[in-house]
């Protein structure tokens, strides 16, 4: 494994975040923080998670939202053509994505387990440019 050390400090420091995530799913999946580690039988929530979920009705499942600050937030993109479900730490529905839609996910209170959570859809429309 390779050290990142501090130019200023010569002390070690810990390399940049989990960004990007390609994840093929064909059993529920419960994702965990990098932060706190990341054993080989996890998967790490990035930055951005582009999934292709192979059946229906399958559960992609946030961790303990006790575990990070409010504000930690991922972006979940299905490229596949099958709908998937992201849930909180318990299994209760954050948010459903639908086939080519990315859905932007953030923690809003860190108080429970399972948090409180909001998202916001992108690519669910049309633009068009607006020169003015």
């Amino acid at each position: 494994m390779t050290s990142y050390y501090s130019p200023f400090t010569g002390q070690t420091i810990s390399p940049a975040s989990v960004s990007y995530e390609a994840l093929t799913i064909s059993a529920n999946t419960e994702l965990s923080w990098p932060i706190n580690g990341n054993p080989q039988s996890s998967t790490p929530v990035s930055s951005i998670v582009d999934v292709t979920a192979t059946v229906g009705s399958l559960l992609l499942k946030m961790p303990p939202a006790t575990q990070v600050s409010t504000g930690q937030s991922v972006l979940v993109r299905n490229i596949g053509s099958i709908p998937f479900t992201v849930t909180n730490n318990s299994g209760g529905t954050i948010v459903t994505v639908a086939s080519g839609i990315s859905e932007f996910i953030f923690l809003t209170s860190n108080a429970t387990v399972n948090g409180v959570w909001a998202s916001v859809v992108f690519g669910a429309g049309t633009s068009s440019a607006n020169a003015s």
